[in-house]
């Protein structure tokens, strides 16, 4: 693979959904981790450990515009409980992206005087997230 060796700048970064770009997004975040076993015997001064199953979850938020497809395919994805597949987190115009499966496991709105209302949908990975690149 030959990512880019530039940093990625928030502005340009995205979600697809269907590979059309979900309007008005504000900001996503993934979170990745392993289950660690402790693999430790006695008699050492350290640990050991064996890399066990991988799990993601994320945060995506938008300016709510519910007349956009993406966005009400989130929204009834939470509410009648089904996978959206193949969700594209952007880092660029091209095609450097986290791809997977995802539950929509929550879904967050607040509305104040004077601001936009925002939209916001935590997610878990159902399977493998992967990386892509354009290269």
């Amino acid at each position: 693979m030959a990512h880019s060796s530039t940093p990625w700048h928030g502005k340009i970064a995205r979600v697809e959904y269907d590979d059309t770009v979900i309007a008005e997004s504000v900001s996503w975040s993934i979170d990745a981790s392993a289950a660690m076993a402790d693999t430790s015997t006695q008699g050492k001064d350290w640990t050991t450990a064996l890399m066990g199953l991988k799990s993601a979850t994320g945060t995506m938020e938008f300016k709510q515009a519910l007349g956009n497809a993406g966005q009400i395919a989130m929204v009834n994805a939470f509410l009648n409980g089904t996978l959206i597949t193949n969700l594209k987190f952007l880092l660029d115009t091209s095609a450097n992206a986290f791809i997977g499966n995802v539950w929509i496991t929550g879904m967050g709105t607040s509305t104040g005087i004077g601001d936009s209302v925002p939209i916001s949908f935590p997610f878990q990975f159902d399977d493998a997230m992967s990386l892509t690149d354009a290269a």
